[in-house]
């Protein structure tokens, strides 16, 4: 907002061809598992949910917007974006216990756009039990979790094209961090 910007939440009932000329960027927020059907694979460890509006509905606004319009996924957000490119999830990470409501390090890859806004390493929260599998193929890991090693950001390698995952959750704001990593 101190920039000029208005954020506000769009809902199932929005009409998407009345919202989406309004929208100069995108942001998909965390939210619930993400149904293994949606990369062709059975349940296995998942908490899934009966319906899958939200999928849906995410995916007709993606498919909506032009390729220029920035697209910032959080948690949910970053497993949406790859399983929407063809990319797969592990359901239920072994070690869940190390990626509930705990604070992880992450190291971010030089010469990414992450890289540019954090540096080389950031500390971040994580709420999650399912991440990224198989990447899917127009995406590059710029981040990962220095102690399972596993994707924590990637970013798209589509020229002109600017999407962005992160598996933390930046807008937590922790006390003992600077501000320019929330």
């Amino acid at each position: 907002v101190d920039n000029g910007g208005h954020p506000f939440v769009l809902s199932f009932n929005d009409r998407l061809e009345e919202v989406v000329p309004l929208l100069d960027g995108l942001v998909i927020a965390g939210g619930r598992d993400i149904h293994p059907r949606f990369y062709n694979e059975e349940v296995n460890g998942s908490k899934v949910s009966d319906t899958d509006h939200r999928f849906y509905f995410n995916k007709a606004l993606v498919e909506a917007l032009s390729p220029s319009v920035p697209i910032f996924g959080i948690c949910w957000g970053m497993q949406f974006l790859n399983v929407l490119g063809g990319g797969s999830l592990v359901q239920d990470i072994p070690d869940r216990a190390l990626h509930a409501n705990v604070i992880r390090k992450v190291s971010v890859a030089p010469g990414s756009w992450l890289h540019k806004v954090v540096g080389d390493e950031m500390a971040v929260r994580c709420l999650h039990h399912q991440i990224v599998k198989d990447l899917a193929k127009d995406y590059v890991i710029t981040g990962w979790d220095d102690a399972s090693h596993h994707p924590h950001s990637f970013e798209s390698t589509v020229p002109g094209q600017f999407r962005v995952g992160v598996q933390s959750h930046p807008e937590i704001v922790e006390s003992d961090q600077p501000a320019s990593h929330n």
